[in-house]
């Protein structure tokens, strides 16, 4: 029974269809086995697509204007996202962070690190790898040292 549950609220939640208990569920006319795995791998693509989408934009030269007409910087993309862990070894030094930059439904992370975008979206997880020309790593390492004074 909890399978079937855990199955009903994918379903539901990835199909968008106001599925409100499990016999609505299940007085629809799926395969149900069939439909999960196609479902599955729709998510898994859109989750793909959502992190290569974040992925072309910190890679881009030229990121445009912010809403003030100023040149988009660094910090107005930092202003959205949702938290900021930064990674630090215990010799103090700055490693990286890892960004929340989308949560709620698929969970994005953009890890400085490694460069990588990291999404999770139920049981899927998919990693793109970026080239920083934002500027992230670098300013969240002077960010890191003015906060946490650490070492250079």
């Amino acid at each position: 029974m909890k399978t079937k549950t855990k199955n009903f609220l994918i379903v539901s939640q990835l199909c968008k269809k106001p599925f409100y208990n499990a016999s609505d569920y299940h007085n629809h006319n799926y395969n149900h086995n069939n439909n999960i795995k196609e479902i599955k791998m729709n998510t898994k693509e859109e989750l793909k697509q959502h992190c290569r989408a974040i992925a072309n934009f910190l890679e881009q030269e030229d990121h445009g204007k912010n809403d003030d007409g100023d040149d988009f910087t660094v910090w107005d993309y930092l202003q959205d996202v949702y938290t900021i862990n930064y990674i630090i070894n215990s010799s103090r030094n700055y490693l990286g962070a890892r960004i929340l930059v989308a949560g709620g439904g698929p969970n994005i992370w953009a890890n400085t690190e490694n460069n990588c975008i990291e999404g999770y979206w139920g049981g899927d997880e998919v990693k793109v790898y970026y080239i920083d020309n934002l500027g992230l790593d670098d300013a969240l390492e002077d960010k890191a040292i003015e906060l946490f004074n650490l070492k250079r």
